[in-house]
């Protein structure tokens, strides 16, 4: 019997990316060149039909990305993914935390007057009016989608490459953001990519919290001052 792999070469994480981001890619780089760069970025709006749309494409894509793996040798069983109350609570510090960065860098891109506008308008209560089963379900699904790719398998690289296969992991994460706007981008991709990266790679490399406080934003959106 062959060996598994633990290391991907740079032509296997790149046949993944087009799997998994390939097409999302594509449409926010269209979104971000045909919007105003002025613009607040807001929350995108999904329906129900939309989010289960999500789950069915993005599934397909999961089986397809997996099944190159495991053609590939790849060695699943390096992934550690323990569910923890010690784990639940740093994942909802980490999304608190990471809420509020994305808070400081709207207010450094737009102003205060443009991102304080939302404030006292219900945020919070419209926020549960919208939240339902088709959502929660994205949400865990998108944040173990992201995550498995930026932190499952873009570290799965010998140790001369992990420098620059973490630069390509925050410009991929960067790149199908920018639909958000260029600042909404930036923050994500480098600012949650970084913190989410410096964090797994010093905390024992356990999947579960990052993933869910990845879901827990796709659920509640990324900031703290929209809710208020």
């Amino acid at each position: 019997m062959t060996n598994k792999k633990h290391y991907l070469r740079w032509w296997d994480i790149a046949i993944v990316t087009l799997i998994l981001f390939g097409s999302a890619i594509w449409n926010s780089t269209q979104i971000f060149l045909t919007s105003d760069p002025n613009a607040l970025a807001q929350g995108a709006q999904f329906s129900a039909d939309d989010n289960i749309y999500a789950i069915v494409v993005q599934s397909f894509e999961l089986a397809i990305a997996f099944l190159y793996l495991k053609v590939r040798r790849f060695d699943f069983s390096q992934w550690k993914y323990q569910v923890t109350w010690k784990g639940t609570l740093f994942a909802a510090a980490l999304f608190l935390g990471l809420a509020l960065l994305m808070d400081i860098i709207s207010i450094i891109a737009y102003g205060w007057p443009a991102v304080s506008a939302s404030i006292g308008t219900g945020g919070l209560t419209m926020l549960l009016g919208e939240i339902d089963l088709s959502l929660i379900v994205f949400s865990l699904l998108n944040g173990f989608y992201e995550e498995i790719f930026f932190l499952g398998i873009c570290t799965a690289v010998a140790q001369p490459y992990q420098p620059l296969s973490l630069v390509y992991a925050l410009l991929v994460r960067v790149s199908f953001h920018t639909y958000q706007g260029l600042p909404a981008a930036l923050g994500i991709g480098l600012g949650v990519g970084l913190v989410y990266y410096i964090f797994f790679r010093t905390k024992g490399e356990n999947l579960y919290p990052y993933m869910l406080s990845h879901s827990i934003a796709d659920v509640i959106g990324l900031g703290i001052l929209p809710l208020l």
